[in-house]
């Protein structure tokens, strides 16, 4: 689906302070609108509830997407533009790693995920 075909639609996004929320807006801009948002809610699967309610619609990553049991809400691929999710692992670099969490990091190096 393609971002600007959602441009008419009212938004239920994560509050301002969320990056999800901040690459939304950014695409959204870059497409050529500014969504109109509804409702904010720092809790996913409210946002699913609303939706399920048909109060509007929501970008939520693939992550959350998988979690939502709502038979009333359906999920569809973003894919003009792809909206860019990454993680980061953070760790103090002072402190003691556990091997585990020593393996964990050697893991996440070397299959770029």
């Amino acid at each position: 689906m393609d971002l600007l075909d959602l441009s008419r639609e009212p938004f239920i996004l994560f509050p301002d302070g969320f990056a999800v929320r901040k690459h939304i807006m950014q695409a959204c801009s870059k497409v050529g609108f500014e969504p109109r948002v509804i409702y904010e809610s720092a809790h996913w699967d409210l946002l699913a509830e609303m939706v399920a309610a048909n109060t509007g619609i929501s970008i939520l990553p693939q992550a959350i997407c998988s979690k939502i049991t709502n038979s009333s809400v359906k999920t569809v691929r973003l894919t003009n533009p792809t909206i860019p999710w990454n993680l980061i692992i953070i760790w103090h670099k002072d402190r003691y790693q556990s091997y585990a969490m020593r393996e964990f990091i050697r893991f996440i190096q070397a299959s770029q995920i």
